[in-house]
């Protein structure tokens, strides 16, 4: 059986810094606590990817290590409660 190429090639999500950090935390959260994540994600499979996503958030956001983590993990939690409070009121003009 052949592989397809595409199965080899990394998929890029792109997020801004602050949605990056809330959803550090939340994984972080979610793995660490034992059977958390189990009992949200059953599926072995979905799982792994829930892991390596989280340990790339992890390898790429130093700030999660400044002494000032906490305050600036609220500052973008409050950011993007205002800029999703907004989603889906913009106005869409098609050409």
């Amino acid at each position: 059986m052949q592989r397809d190429r595409t199965d080899e090639e990394p998929v890029l999500i792109k997020l801004t810094p602050d949605r990056a950090s809330v959803l550090s935390d939340w994984l972080y959260e979610v793995t660490t606590e034992s059977g958390k994540l189990d009992a949200i994600v059953p599926d072995r499979a979905v799982r792994s990817g829930i892991h390596a996503i989280a340990g790339t958030l992890e390898k790429e956001l130093a700030g999660i290590f400044a002494p000032d983590y906490e305050q600036r993990l609220a500052e973008a939690r409050r950011r993007g409660v205002v800029r999703s409070s907004s989603w889906g009121q913009r106005s869409v003009t098609r050409a």
